[in-house]
């Protein structure tokens, strides 16, 4: 049996507060649970939604496209009428192409037609779309006013975004106590972002005394909430053994977590376990695999491995071909290569490593030891 309408829209009301912030903490989760059990009681508006979240993070939930087209075309219809809201919903479709035709500039329109009206967050999309030049000339001084009339209305994402303005003068005049003050606003109401960004404060200092204990506990509120950035921080916490204790494993499943969103950093640092079978078992192939991904998103790291990589890979080719052939001997060294040798005196090889020097991703002390380790003479 269908639901009343009245506790449908009761139900997604509660997911928008929750997905939001509005009158309550930020919760993701909730708001995900809340506009499913909307939905599958029969609001369209809700798969709508579902559809607009899944843009940011995996929902577990695949909206029916016809359910998707119908909530656009009744958010387009009332954001034609002014509904502010609509108008937001509506912008969002616009601008990520869902159950629409992808439309930037209409994107825009209708985010600005909502912001005017007061709407503190599609204040806050206009506001970041200035901040990149996207749709509208690049101005982070009137980001940075956009952000102000969103954060003044409580939004917590507009609170966070508003501090780094102030932690590095984007848009306005530098002011690092006001930056924080704003990050701690945002972090309060339990937006991600604004968690991470205050734990970088007290792991790093600006605003506050440096306070590892401090910065990971916030890392970790952030993390739990799907963020990829604070997943992968809190990775490195765990790996190096800064503010909690080191746990070479943790910090493997959580790089492997925010590399599977497409963190780069978190794809080179997880592709590096498994080079070096740190946490995670010994997989050269799949380290290679994961720092191909991070190399092919720009992260200079994981290009400047990969060069050295495929240059210790012609000085191994060279000398397997002088000497004819070669015996496989992992273990001792760890080094990421896998040699086949076939019958017909054709090699294949495959060389990965974690390499900013041989020596050093190796452990040893020159490229001489590690032809002793792997050829004969």
């Amino acid at each position: 049996m269908a639901a009343a309408p009245s506790d449908l829209t009761e139900l997604c009301d509660r997911a928008l507060g929750a997905y939001y912030g509005l009158g309550t903490r930020v919760d993701e989760r909730e708001a995900v649970l809340l506009f499913r059990q909307a939905a599958e009681s029969g609001s369209v508006e809700a798969w709508g939604h579902l559809a607009r979240i899944s843009v940011r993070r995996q929902t577990g939930v695949v909206p029916p496209e016809d359910q998707v087209q119908k909530a656009v075309a009744l958010w387009r219809d009332a954001a034609v009428q002014g509904d502010a809201k609509a108008q937001l919903y509506f912008g969002g479709c616009c601008e990520h192409g869902i159950g629409i035709a992808q439309d930037q500039a209409e994107a825009v329109r209708f985010y600005e037609l909502s912001a005017e009206q007061g709407n503190a967050q599609a204040q806050s999309s206009l506001a970041f779309r200035y901040t990149k030049g996207e749709g509208v000339p690049e101005d982070h001084a009137e980001a940075a006013r956009l952000f102000a009339l969103s954060a003044d209305q409580g939004y917590a994402a507009a609170q966070s975004n508003l501090g780094t303005c102030y932690l590095y003068g984007d848009g306005v005049e530098p002011d690092v106590e006001e930056g924080v003050r704003l990050y701690r606003l945002s972090a309060n109401q339990g937006e991600a972002m604004g968690q991470y960004n205050l734990g970088l404060c007290y792991e790093e200092g600006p605003g506050v005394d440096i306070d590892p204990v401090e910065a990971t506990r916030l890392f970790a509120v952030s993390a739990e909430q799907g963020l990829a950035l604070a997943q992968c921080r809190l990775g490195y916490c765990y790996a190096r053994g800064v503010g909690v204790p080191k746990d070479p494993a943790k910090a493997a499943r959580l790089y492997r977590l925010a590399a599977e969103q497409g963190d780069e950093e978190a794809e080179e640092k997880f592709g590096h376990c498994c080079l070096k079978g740190d946490g995670v078992s010994w997989d050269p192939e799949m380290g290679v695999a994961f720092l191909e991904r991070s190399a092919s998103r720009g992260n200079p790291d994981a290009i400047s491995y990969l060069g050295l990589a495929r240059i210790e890979r012609s000085r191994l080719c060279w000398t397997v071909k002088r000497h004819g052939y070669l015996q496989t001997r992992v273990g001792r060294s760890r080094v990421a290569a896998v040699l086949w040798c076939h019958r017909r005196q054709t090699l294949r090889i495959e060389v990965s490593a974690r390499l900013k020097s041989l020596a050093l991703c190796l452990r040893m002390s020159s490229f001489a030891d590690l032809i002793m380790d792997f050829c004969y003479c």
